[in-house]
């Protein structure tokens, strides 16, 4: 065997080894084993393969893989390579979408769309792009041409159904549900994005069969069972939110919100040691939850646990310093404790930072009185008095707010004579 011929059977050896790597990685990239597909695909480069679709093919790779800057990387390289590669210019804008470089994306887009006109996903693609930016009226005319060019493509109705429901143009969103659901009767979105309306329409019963329905076809639909319980609140049934909280947190153990919202659903009912073991569970996830913070604190002092309610409130002022209502539990818990200074201090600042309800008034002159500072006293007990003068749920207080503030006028004048 000659020397020439030894060098074009090596030759042959390469190239046919470089295919059997391409199209190895493209095997694992349909089995979803991303990670292999870009070494496979790596394999294939140092072999000497540089084609455009060697480096698209990569690209989707670490795009599946959530690397979108490499998948930009290796995507620039294709369009250099060969610049009429419509699904080089789709995946990359895929890339600026998800990297927030919306305008990127849109204009890889209609560069997608000027080589390849009859792709309908491309004007499917644009329509969700031209939403996230709040174009309504624009993403509206993409889907509708997504809708025009492939007239059983679900997702086109469903994502205009978005867009109209964000608009709350609700008998165009209903339409496009419709025939999101004539196509695919469990498209599991579509039904909740139905029941959404029904509830805004308050249209309870009809909402509480659409989310049935999703949870009969998909019992895993963690947002149905969600979004149910919620429902179950707003109509006051606590029992049944409970129980489809208690889903929710079975099929995701890290939803914080489905802990908080359970333990005032359990606060309703009047089960408040359960209530706060859902909100020691929801602040184990986020330890900073200023919602389970107060109102765990809030509980905690309903049931005397007074130090750890201020432990509470601490680190809640210590997140967010300007927490009004923050201010005015643990103003209204210095004083149980008669802590008195501290208890003025934190009503003044509840005030300060927008608390302005009628009872902030109240106890601050009840904290005023007892600190022996009549004439403050005085003074929010008459603000207090113009607050219920008005509003007739306090007309009991009325006499016995106005004999207050007549004693301690008295008891003023007395001290100065």
């Amino acid at each position: 065997m000659t020397a020439l011929t030894i060098f074009a059977k090596q030759k042959d050896e390469a190239i046919q080894n470089k295919i059997d790597y391409m199209t190895l990685g493209q095997d694992f990239y349909q089995m979803g084993a991303y990670f292999k597909a870009v070494d496979s695909f790596n394999k294939a480069f140092e072999q000497g393969d540089s084609s455009a679709h060697l480096f698209l093919s990569r690209g989707l790779s670490y795009m599946k893989m959530q690397d979108f800057k490499s998948a930009v990387y290796d995507l620039n390289h294709a369009i250099d390579l060969e610049p009429t590669l419509s699904s080089a210019f789709e995946a990359r804008s895929e890339c600026y979408f998800s990297l927030m470089q919306n305008d990127l994306a849109i204009k890889d887009l209609d560069s997608a769309i000027s080589l390849n006109p009859q792709n309908a996903n491309l004007y499917y693609n644009k329509g969700v792009y031209l939403a996230e930016i709040d174009e309504i009226e624009q993403s509206i005319f993409y889907f509708t041409k997504t809708i025009e060019m492939a007239v059983d493509n679900i997702e086109a109705y469903y994502s205009r159904a978005t867009v109209y429901f964000e608009s709350e143009n609700f008998p165009n969103a209903i339409e496009d549900i419709d025939k999101a659901l004539q196509l695919n009767p469990k498209h599991d979105k579509a039904r909740i994005l139905r029941a959404k309306i029904y509830t805004i329409r308050q249209n309870y019963l009809n909402a509480i069969l659409e989310y049935e329905t999703v949870i009969k076809f998909n019992p895993k639909n963690e947002t149905a069972f969600f979004e149910l319980a919620e429902l179950n609140m707003l109509m006051g049934d606590y029992e049944s939110a409970v129980a489809n909280f208690k889903s929710t947190i079975n099929l995701d153990k890290k939803n914080q919100f489905a802990y908080i919202d359970r333990a005032i659903a359990l606060e309703y009912l009047n089960q408040i040691p359960e209530a706060i073991l859902d909100y020691d569970m929801a602040l184990e996830i986020n330890d900073t939850s200023k919602v389970s913070l107060i109102n765990r604190a809030s509980l905690l002092y309903r049931t005397g646990e007074n130090s750890k309610a201020i432990n509470d409130l601490n680190k809640l002022l210590s997140i967010d310093k300007q927490n009004a209502y923050g201010f005015y539990i643990r103003g209204i818990i210095n004083y149980k404790n008669t802590r008195l200074n501290a208890a003025i201090s934190d009503f003044n600042n509840a005030v300060k930072y927008g608390f302005n309800e009628p009872d902030i008034y109240l106890n601050r002159a009840i904290a005023y009185e007892a600190n022996k500072n009549i004439t403050k006293a005085i003074d929010d007990y008459k603000v207090y008095l113009s607050f219920i003068s008005k509003n007739p749920e306090y007309s009991g207080d009325l006499s016995n707010i106005k004999k207050k503030i007549e004693y301690l006028e008295v008891q003023i004048e007395s001290n100065s004579e």
